[in-house]
């Protein structure tokens, strides 16, 4: 049950005063480049292809649709990236608002901050390519999508969280000792990944569910 809290109260920060306009200016970021850069890739890539008759359309309509489904499929993984650099900014009004109660984290530096962005985004990207061939099997393919981001993203995340309150060994530490909650959460936010269009938003429900997580697991929160 208490899994189950962590994941609706983190989708409501989504939608709610938390991170309601920061989640329209990721969303609207990603979906604009996502769609610019399948627009470059049907106009003047596509067109390239050599054959003609209806052995070059066939070809043609086959590269459109597969420059499609890749969008699909790398849509949250761009948003990652271009979110990521305002998940601290996410953190810190998911602690003010929902544990006003509470000491808040001490916010990253720029750098720590774009490092953990790239982080997330350059290690889920190729290892979500080379998964990519795996996807044309349906049960088999979903599931080592959902298993291999639910183990990225639940580590990377967290650690984001965490980083706000202690240092980094104690951050990695806690991270060991509350693996299987950390996996769980990773699940669900693979799962996420894999909704239309919410998959945009993918950072921060990531980030808000972590941030909830760590304040459920962290025995006590003195800020770095």
């Amino acid at each position: 049950m208490r899994g189950a809290a962590l994941v609706l109260g983190a989708a409501s920060d989504v939608f709610g005063q938390p991170l309601r306009g920061i989640g329209v200016l990721c969303a609207g970021l990603a979906i604009t480049l996502i769609v610019g850069l399948v627009w470059a890739a049907l106009t003047y890539l596509v067109p390239l292809i050599p054959w003609q008759g209806w052995v070059g359309f066939g070809a043609e309509a086959a590269a459109s649709v597969a420059v499609v489904a890749l969008a699909v499929v790398l849509a949250p993984l761009v948003a990652m990236i271009l979110g990521g650099v305002l998940l601290d900014v996410a953190a810190g009004r998911v602690e003010r608002l929902r544990f006003p109660d509470e000491p808040g984290g001490k916010s990253l530096a720029l750098p720590q901050a774009l490092a953990a962005a790239l982080r997330i985004g350059c290690v889920a990207l190729p290892l979500n390519l080379l998964a990519l061939p795996l996807m044309v099997v349906p049960v088999l393919g979903l599931a080592v999508y959902w298993l291999l981001n639910g183990y990225l993203l639940g580590r990377e995340y967290f650690s984001l969280a965490a980083l706000r309150f202690r240092p980094w060994p104690e951050a990695a530490a806690l991270r060991r000792k509350s693996w299987g909650a950390i996996f769980a959460a990773g699940l669900c936010l693979a799962v996420w990944m894999t909704i239309p269009v919410l998959n945009a938003l993918t950072p921060l429900f990531g980030i808000a569910l972590m941030v909830r997580l760590h304040k459920a697991v962290s025995p006590a929160q003195t800020a770095a």
